[in-house]
């Protein structure tokens, strides 16, 4: 593959998109995943639950997604967290903290943002491959 080219990687780790975005997209040595919340692999459905269980549930999905393109966390550059509502900050970073063990990546985090359907946390991530 030519450094710049682009690949749109698919993959049954994660939910199916349901709009005009990828899972996953591959350009060059970096590996780009979409935004992802809690929601059921399978089927699809939004995981109504506590911030605890929404951000494992994330943290699992793009844990298995990189493990399918054949990266991993360690692998992580760069993190962006949206959170509904700023209270959810240290409930989200004591979970996110527990799936990194080789140094944490670059991250933003952005709160008051209305998310999909409800739902108080979204995480996309950049990784080598």
């Amino acid at each position: 593959m030519d450094k710049m080219d682009k690949e749109v990687l698919i993959t049954d780790k994660a939910p199916k998109s349901v709009g005009p975005y990828s899972q996953m997209v591959k350009c060059g040595d970096f590996l780009f995943i979409s935004g992802q919340i809690s929601a059921d692999v399978k089927t699809g459905e939004i995981v109504h639950q506590d911030v605890t269980k929404q951000t494992h549930t994330i943290m699992r999905t793009i844990k298995d997604m990189l493990d399918d393109a054949g990266s991993n966390m360690d692998k992580v550059v760069k993190c962006s967290v949206h959170l509904s509502d700023a209270i959810y900050f240290e409930e989200m970073n004591n979970v996110y903290l527990q799936y990194f063990d080789n140094g944490y990546p670059a991250r933003i985090t952005v709160s008051g943002v209305q998310l999909y359907d409800g739902v108080n946390v979204e995480i996309d991530v950049i990784a080598a491959v």
